[in-house]
């Protein structure tokens, strides 16, 4: 049986701590609840979430309904705000792509080649040497964004990278 082999890459070194850090978040909360001790203590972080997309109608999904929202404008409206506010607190300054969340997207879910895309855009433009991204470990947005991230990460020899685990799953 052939054993799994792993996209070549050299090592690059840990981050320095004087290093701006862009860390990825597939949803508003994750980077937060997830890694937020690390995005406090990096310098000018930015968190950059992928699916912070509102959809054009406004849709009622069974997850804003529990949550107490009336359909998803009022959800993303709030959710927005909390993260402006969470990320207020920890230092950090947010960056939202306009990617739907997979309860929001039907079949125009986003693929892993656009939204790597997007974060390469997002590296380039700021030219950081040193990226948070989730493991993806359970929820499919996650997932999704861990390929893309890698993908990106791939991409670009001279980016540091560092894989966070995903709060509450």
């Amino acid at each position: 049986c052939a054993k799994p082999r792993m996209p070549s890459r050299k090592a690059t070194s840990m981050p320095h701590v004087d290093e701006p850090l862009l860390v990825v978040s597939p949803h508003l909360d994750d980077a937060v609840f997830s890694c937020g001790a690390a995005v406090a203590a990096a310098p000018d972080p930015i968190v950059c979430t992928v699916f912070a997309g509102v959809p054009h109608d406004a849709l009622v999904t069974d997850w804003d309904t529990q949550c107490g929202f009336a359909n998803a404008h009022q959800a993303m409206r709030a959710r927005h705000a909390e993260d402006s506010a969470a990320l207020d607190a920890l230092g950090a300054r947010p960056i939202h792509l306009g990617f739907l969340d997979s309860q929001y997207a039907d079949d125009s879910q986003a693929t892993r080649d656009e939204i790597t895309t997007a974060l390469l855009d997002v590296i380039r433009a700021r030219a950081y040497r040193a990226l948070a991204i989730p493991l993806g470990l359970f929820h499919s947005d996650h997932d999704l964004v861990h390929r893309a991230c890698r993908k990106a990460w791939l991409a670009d020899p001279t980016l540091a990278c560092i894989a966070y685990e995903d709060a509450l799953y």
